[in-house]
Formats: structure tokens, sequence, C-alpha cells
């Protein structure tokens, strides 16, 4: 999967979608975009383990998660959120997996990147129009415990654990049962492919660079 990123100025009349703090959304948001709650595409907190993507999807998905995109589906749905990317990429994803990925573009530099270009801004939410889609899941772009455990020592499969150092070492723990990481994974910090001074995804050459220099 290579998600795909639009700069403000490619929106045009595709769907908005912002995933985030509701609160930050009702105080300002692109105009029309939905809001997008955490329960509706992961496990809630509290609730089995954590981010767990496919037993909420199969919940979730009819009617809540099409309902909100609307029907037709637009032939962009821009993700977005005020800042922080981690999230952003997490619907991403869950929208590929559900078979509208060839659909979905991450907003690049999020709300904050939207104002700096004097976009305008509403506080005003509108209905999602009712609607249905048949989910086309893509199950290979998800790996679940036991196929990870199977594959471990496998030459061509490479297991990348994107948390932040301390947690990846165990030095602190992030809310899991247990500290450090699964044998043999390799740490490339999610923060690391984002220019931390604007939220924006780094320029694909210095990517390449980036994921070259882990070989």
């Amino acid at each position: 999967m290579v998600p795909k990123y639009k700069y403000v100025g490619a929106i045009g009349n595709a769907e908005a979608l912002e995933y985030g703090d509701k609160k930050d959304y009702d105080k300002g948001h692109i105009p029309g975009a939905q809001f997008l709650e955490y329960e509706t595409i992961s496990t809630p907190h509290n609730h089995g383990v954590t981010l767990m993507l496919e037993a909420p999807v199969r919940r979730a998905t009819r009617p809540r998660i099409p309902r909100r995109l609307g029907v037709p589906i637009a032939p962009t749905l821009f993700v977005f959120r005020n800042h922080w990317v981690s999230p952003t990429t997490r619907v991403y994803w869950t929208l590929d997996y559900l078979g509208l990925g060839d659909h979905t573009s991450i907003l690049n530099g999020g709300l904050v990147a939207w104002e700096a270009t004097h976009h305008a801004v509403s506080t005003e939410s509108k209905q999602p129009a009712t609607g249905s889609i048949t989910p086309a899941p893509r199950k290979e772009i998800v790996a679940d415990a036991e196929w990870v455990s199977h594959h471990l020592n496998q030459p061509a499969v490479t297991i990348i654990d994107a948390r932040n150092h301390e947690f990846y070492n165990g030095s602190q723990s992030d809310g899991n049962p247990r500290s450090g990481h699964i044998p043999g994974a390799t740490n490339l910090v999610y923060l690391d492919v984002v220019d931390q001074d604007n939220n924006k995804f780094k320029s694909p050459d210095a990517l390449k660079n980036y994921f070259a220099r882990q070989d």
C-alpha cells in the first residue's frame, strides 16, 4: 500500500473526512467535511485489543461508515486531521482495506495547511447522505498475530515497529500488557516520515533515501 496525499489546492468537490477530536471539529473544519468517530473504524479503548481492525470493520461498516461517506461515492475522499498524521493514515488504511483505496487520499498537512493557505473553514455540520456500499475487503494487507509468528524468521519478510523508540525498547510502557517489541522487528519511527515543522510528508526523494538507509 502506498498512501496517496494531495495538497490543499486539489480538494475541489471531493468528499472530506476529519478524524480526531470532536471539539476540534466543532471549532472549525473544511466546509462540508464529515466527522469520523474513532470507534467507527477500530476497537475502542478498554474493549479488547485496542486498534484491532477486522472485528470492528465487520460490525461497523454496514451501515455506519458508508452512510458517513454518502452515495454515490465521491471520485476522491480526502482524509485529514488538525495535526498528528498517524490517525489519518490509520483511516486511510481502513478505507483501503474496505476496497476504497483508489478513491482515497490524505490531505497533506491537514487542516493546518488548509488554513495556512487562506482557505475557508466552517463550524456547520451537514447530515450525511444515507446509502450503502458493498465492502471488498483486501485481507492481504492485514497480518494477524498468528501470521506474524509463523513468518518471524523468513528472510523475505521484514517486520517494522513504527512506535517511538522508548516503546520499542521497553524503557517506557505504551499501555500494552508487556513492554518491548516483536523479536526481530526493526524500529522505524512513524514521525521520521513527516516534516515536524509543518506536519507534511517528506518529499518522495527524502523518503526513498530514508528507507534505503534502513536496508
